[in-house]
């Protein structure tokens, strides 16, 4: 063994070797034993800067302060710090008002003592401290060149999404804020409707533009949206014509022999393009025949009544129907043929009322003149009513023969009594 040491250190390459090792754990011990401390500098410490608990402020910009710090300590200690180890703070202790103050930064000490701040610079920063305040403001809208061909369409109301914005920041600030824009221009005029996303701008009493965060890093003016978006309705002019329908007539009635006219016939009317193209007339409304008695008024008025998103464009309130009665002449008949329809072979009925007196006839004078009691029939349809039994009063359909402009005016009943089988 003696031996083999002894060959070992007669090689050089041994002994630089070994020479090396026995420097580096001489120096430890030096460094370690003899002259543990030392100090190190740290860049980009930051500085806590908070306002007061309760004091309503908030700092105004300096919200990301550093600071270069001289640490000492051991140096096994301080060896791996890093900045965000390190805590500075601004005294803001006695500040309630708001104002721009130059404030002391100090340093936190740590409580395991295993370093110590002995310098760092800044040692002062200049903050501004306002209270927080938030205002809402509507959204305007401006437009430069929204045109339509004027005689094809018409310019809808626009709408906007969201119609306010909430704007918080610095109450300095936030004051002299006054308007929401959203603003946007045409180059030429629009033939249908248009949606777009478009910014809003905010702007002060001196008609200045105020940019908030999100545009502008720097900005202390939040706003709860950004963008709005705009809804143009544009909607084509088309004209239709206006309808009458007439019910309760009599089968084979000639409802193309009535003689009548309109004070209108057709309407302007005006919406937009998934609209329009679904409007080929424009109904008035129905006319009872039952009800039609033009001996005694033969003149109807009928309100026009458009949906919310259809424009009256010629602004017509109402149409006047006026029948031409020079042709008509009226007649009282009474009534005894009562037919039964549709009955159910479960029950029996039996017609109570065996003449139905006084039944108005209007129509052409020759088929007035032709009409007798013998030829009308009053019809009961158990299709129309609910089967029940007992002993009540139903409502009877006037037939009058043929095709013959001629009807039967006012409601009539008759009593049945029906009973199951």
């Amino acid at each position: 063994m003696k031996n083999l040491f002894a060959n070992l250190f007669k090689k050089t390459s041994t002994t630089m070797i070994v020479s090396v090792l026995l420097a580096v754990v001489g120096w430890y011990l030096v460094v370690y034993s003899i002259s543990p401390g030392d100090d190190i500098e740290l860049k980009n410490v930051k500085v806590e800067i908070t306002p007061p608990i309760g004091s309503g402020l908030n700092v105004v910009g300096a919200m990301d302060v550093r600071a270069t710090v001289k640490v000492e300590g051991m140096r096994y200690n301080i060896g791996n710090l890093e900045a965000d180890e390190v805590v500075l703070r601004a005294d803001l202790t006695k500040l309630y008002k708001p104002g721009e103050y130059e404030l002391d930064i100090n340093a936190v000490q740590p409580k395991d003592g295993r370093y110590e701040v002995v310098s760092f610079y800044p040692n002062t920063v200049t903050v501004t401290l306002d209270k927080q305040i938030s205002k809402e403001l509507p959204v305007n809208y401006s437009s430069e060149g929204l045109t339509v061909p004027e005689e094809e369409y018409i310019l809808g109301q626009y709408t906007l999404s969201p119609e306010r914005v909430l704007i918080t920041g610095p109450e300095t600030e936030i004051v002299d804020i006054t308007r929401a824009v959203v603003m946007q221009t045409f180059d030429e005029p629009l033939t249908e409707s248009q949606k777009s996303t478009i910014n809003i701008t905010l702007y002060d009493r001196f008609d200045n533009e105020v940019l908030s965060k999100s545009r502008d890093e720097s900005s202390n003016i939040t706003v709860n949206f950004d963008v709005a978006e705009v809804t143009i309705p544009i909607m084509e002019i088309v004209e239709v014509p206006l309808t009458l329908s007439f019910i309760n007539a009599p089968d084979d009635f000639p409802i193309e022999d009535l003689d009548y006219t309109m004070s209108n016939e057709t309407i302007t009317i005006a919406a937009t393009e998934d609209i329009i193209s679904r409007y080929y007339e424009v109904p008035l409304g129905h006319i009872d025949i039952y009800q039609l008695d033009l001996l005694e008024n033969n003149s109807i008025t009928f309100d026009v009544e458009l949906p919310q998103n259809v424009v009256n464009h010629d602004h017509m309130e109402n149409v006047v129907v006026n029948f031409n009665v020079d042709n008509l002449t009226s007649k009282t008949l009474n009534i005894r043929n009562i037919a039964l329809l549709n009955l159910s072979p479960d029950y029996e009925v039996k017609i109570m009322t065996s003449v139905i007196n006084n039944v108005n006839f209007i129509g052409d004078k020759e088929a007035i003149d032709k009409l007798s009691a013998d030829s009308v029939v009053a019809e009961i349809d158990f299709a129309l009513q609910e089967m029940t039994t007992g002993q009540y009063q139903i409502p009877v359909r006037i037939q009058v023969p043929g095709d013959d402009l001629l009807w039967a005016v006012g409601n009539y009943q008759v009593v049945v009594n029906v009973q199951e089988k």
